[in-house]
């Protein structure tokens, strides 16, 4: 599976582009992010769909897109509360509760992305077109 991992130098966005030869390594990666250098993770499936992970620091923000339309997964049950300030790529964004997944949600979602590259059946992802 392509991945790209951008990260934050001398406030310019770059990224690392590779090829994951296992969940494992995109685990690996997904660690990384620590919103502060390592802020996103794009990994593409059969160059079509294609999976998001922004933030880090156990706080991760997750977008799908399969060419035609856009999802951002949602948490019904984590509704209302403050926002959550998150940094990806350049800015730092506030976030709803509600989009943002802990490690063992994200690491599912990757989990079902390397093996269908389709967006995770049990979760909700909520439309934006």
């Amino acid at each position: 599976m392509n991945y790209t991992l951008e990260y934050l130098e001398k406030g310019s966005l770059v990224s690392d582009d590779g090829v994951a030869k296992n969940v494992s390594e995109l685990e690996t990666l997904m660690l990384k992010l620590d919103a502060e250098k390592y802020v996103n993770l794009c990994l593409v499936y059969s160059n079509q769909n294609i999976l998001t992970i922004s933030g880090g620091r156990e706080q991760y923000i997750i977008m799908f897109s399969d060419n035609s339309k856009f999802y951002e997964l949602n948490n019904p049950l984590n509704r209302g509360g403050d926002l959550i300030l998150i940094r990806t790529g350049h800015t730092v964004g506030k976030f709803p509760p509600e989009m943002v997944m802990d490690p063992f949600t994200t690491y599912s979602v990757i989990k079902e992305f390397y093996a269908s590259g389709k967006r995770h059946p049990d979760l909700h992802w909520k439309p934006l077109n």
